[in-house]
């Protein structure tokens, strides 16, 4: 399974629900992703004399990206463990494929990444629920890769 329900596309909105995740070329199922996202830092500079305005220009990151990945524990899912990502473990690069259908319409791209924990739910005998497993991952930097990049991958990466 890839992330995705059957939840149909509508009115040219993207749904948040179709997506495909790898961990340095391996795929990986996971139910939910948060926190992907992209900050700047930047200074202000003002400028003496009749310049009425401040100017506003990027600074060298000196932050990362913390993107949470989780899933409901399967008895089929040797896969996952089976490359033993643990709190500690180093990828190069996690990419996460926004689907519509078979068909990739955006790839974020996260670089440098740490996988600063690994967790599992509540595990309790008197209760029926899902076993939740979490990562926590750090990384340096995320990239959109544009539209006419997308256009190779289906076949690359199984998706057509």
């Amino acid at each position: 399974m890839i992330g995705q329900s059957n939840t149909l596309k509508s009115n040219g909105f993207m749904t948040a629900n179709n997506f495909f995740v790898t961990f340095d070329a391996s795929p990986l199922n996971f139910s939910k992703i948060t926190n992907l996202e992209e900050t700047i830092e930047y200074d202000i500079i003002q400028e003496g004399g009749l310049n009425q305005e401040v100017h506003v220009v990027p600074k060298p990151s000196t932050r990362v990206g913390t993107a949470m990945f989780e899933k409901a524990v399967h008895d089929d899912d040797k896969i996952f463990f089976d490359i033993s990502v643990t709190a500690g473990s180093q990828f190069n690069m996690i990419t996460v494929f926004i689907l519509e259908g078979s068909t990739p319409r955006k790839l974020y791209l996260l670089n440098n990444c740490f996988v600063t924990k690994f967790s599992l739910s509540e595990l309790n005998a008197a209760a029926s629920s899902l076993l939740i497993l979490k990562l926590e991952v750090a990384y340096s930097k995320m990239e959109l890769v544009t539209a006419n990049f997308l256009a190779d991958l289906p076949g690359q990466f199984g998706l057509g």
